[in-house]
C-alpha cells in the first residue's frame, strides 16, 4: 500500500567546506605551476651548494735536507669549495629562481590568468636561468681536472649540476604554462 504522504524537497543550505589558502593555491597550480614552484625552490637551494671543489694533498715524510739528519716534512692536505652564488651567473640564477617562485603565485590567480601574454614571462625566466646554468656548468667542467703528480684536483660540485637541472625544470614549467594558455 502506498503512503499518502508526499515528500517535500528542502534545499540544502550546506556549503562545501573552503580549502585552506595553501591547499587552494596548490589545487590551482596544475602540473606547470607545480614544476615552476618546486624547481624554483630547488634552484634557490642549489645556488648555495658547491660549484667547484679544489683540493691539494702533499704526502709527508720527505726529507728537506738529504740524509739521516734532515728535517721531515709533514703531510699537507687542504680543500676549498666555491658556491654557485659566488659567481655572477649564480647570483643571476638566484634572482631568476626567486622570479620563478613569484610567477608561481602571479600566473595562477583564483579567477584564472587575466593577461594571457603574461604567460610568456615563465618561458623567458626559464630560458634565461637555463642558459645561465648551462654557461656556469660548462665553465665548471672546463676548469675541472687535476695535476696527479702534485696532488692537485678540481672537481665539479653538486650545486653546478643541480642548478642546471633546476634551470631546465623552470624552463619546462614556463613552457607548459604557455601551452596551457595556448600561446604556443
Amino acid at each position: 500500500m502506498a503512503s499518502g504522504m508526499a515528500s517535500e524537497q528542502v534545499p540544502s543550505s550546506v556549503v562545501a567546506p573552503q580549502l585552506p589558502p595553501l591547499q587552494a593555491w596548490l589545487a590551482r597550480l596544475g602540473l606547470s605551476g607545480k614544476i615552476l614552484a618546486i624547481s624554483g625552490l630547488v634552484g634557490v637551494i642549489a645556488v648555495f651548494l658547491p660549484l667547484l671543489t679544489m683540493s691539494i694533498q702533499m704526502p709527508g715524510g720527505a726529507n728537506l735536507v738529504g740524509g739521516k739528519g734532515g728535517v721531515k716534512l709533514p703531510a699537507v692536505s687542504s680543500s676549498q669549495s666555491v658556491m654557485v652564488v659566488q659567481d655572477f651567473r649564480g647570483v643571476l640564477c638566484l634572482v631568476g629562481y626567486l622570479a620563478a617562485l613569484a610567477l608561481a603565485f602571479v600566473l595562477y590567480p583564483p579567477n584564472g590568468l587575466g593577461q594571457k601574454a603574461l604567460g610568456w614571462a615563465g618561458v623567458g625566466v626559464g630560458a634565461f636561468i637555463a642558459l645561465l646554468a648551462l654557461w656556469l656548468l660548462v665553465g665548471a667542467l672546463n676548469g675541472s681536472g687535476g695535476l696527479a703528480g702534485f696532488g692537485f684536483q678540481i672537481t665539479v660540485g653538486i650545486g653546478a649540476i643541480l642548478n642546471m637541472l633546476a634551470g631546465a625544470a623552470v624552463a619546462a614549467g614556463g613552457f607548459l604554462k604557455a601551452r596551457e594558455e595556448k600561446l604556443i
